[in-house]
């Protein structure tokens, strides 16, 4: 089994407020966590410091009531609860670190859409120092885990944070290194047959490369990986067969409050029907983490 820094997690924090969407994030941690023996915890960012103590306790005794519901469903998993005093986004994104998989729901269940704009699952997924998994509701049977690489940091992380999910599931591991010609040639000189070949063997190395790190580190995993010339967004969503969770590494650039993914990783966001995890590079995560609030955050266990 592998035991690299991005995989075996053994919590996974859950962004809560009892709506539906947050309902198909819990569902899927407590199978995820079911798979490896492993801890939920339920996290709402309820109110503010102007919050009466009559509701913080109504909020604190209906979380710990879902999380009481899920331990009698699933005795395998240990489910906690708590519930902090501010904003979602500054809360959750505190909480986040690298040993922990944060995950939130994705679609608004009335439009079936993603939330976009001041979309929560979009902002943690760009700024959290850890690893943001966003969950929209299940649809059909799916297996397997699919990852996006390109030869970064970034991505050989997603790589190993793939491998120890698809390990844990009994699942098959498929790599995918998408690559197009240089659009900046394409008009004004037509390419050899000769350069597209020489091109395509240097993005089939890059790939054999991950292979073989995430072979040695796995190797008990059963992994297949290709190469694909186009878009490697479209190409991890259309992947066949449908899997059950897509992963892709970030960059994380950090501009203008650390909210922007790399083009990848957003595209896929925002074409979102099954399950999806961004990591970042562990130099990404080195860096400022720090909440994009200056306010601490007041805890109310349960």
């Amino acid at each position: 089994m592998g035991v690299m820094d991005a995989t075996n997690r053994t919590e996974t924090i859950v962004g809560w407020d009892r709506s539906p969407s947050a309902r198909d994030a819990l569902d899927w941690a407590v199978a995820r966590e079911r798979q490896r023996g492993g801890r939920v915890l339920l996290l709402w960012a309820f109110g503010d410091i102007a919050t009466s103590r009559h509701d913080l306790d109504t909020a604190r005794t209906l979380v710990a009531k879902d999380a009481a519901q899920v331990m009698a469903l699933t005795p395998e998993v240990t489910v906690h609860a708590e519930v902090v005093l501010g904003d979602p986004y500054d809360r959750l994104s505190a909480r986040s670190d690298p040993a922990s998989l944060l995950v939130v729901g994705a679609h608004d269940h009335a439009s079936r859409r993603l939330r976009l704009g001041a979309s929560l699952g979009l902002r943690l997924a760009a700024s959290a120092p850890g690893p943001v998994g966003i969950i929209p509701p299940t649809r059909g049977e799916r297996e397997g885990v699919v990852v996006g690489v390109d030869g970064s940091e970034a991505s050989l992380n997603a790589a190993r944070f793939a491998a120890g999910e698809a390990e844990s599931r009994g699942g098959v591991l498929t790599v995918i290194h998408g690559w197009l010609e240089p659009n900046v040639w394409l008009d004004a000189f037509p390419l050899e047959p000769e350069f597209v070949v020489q091109l395509r063997e240097a993005h089939e190395l890059i790939l054999d490369k991950c292979l073989a790190i995430i072979s040695t580190e796995f190797p008990t995993l059963r992994i297949s990986g290709r190469t694909v010339r186009g878009h490697i967004a479209r190409s991890l969503l259309d992947a066949s067969p449908s899997p059950e969770l897509v992963v892709v590494g970030s960059q994380g650039r950090r501009l203008v409050g650390r909210t922007l993914l790399g083009s990848v990783s957003h595209e896929v966001l925002l074409n979102l029907e099954i399950p999806a995890v961004v990591v970042h590079s562990p130099a990404d995560r080195n860096a400022d983490s720090a909440p994009a609030s200056g306010h601490s955050a007041q805890p109310a266990t349960t």
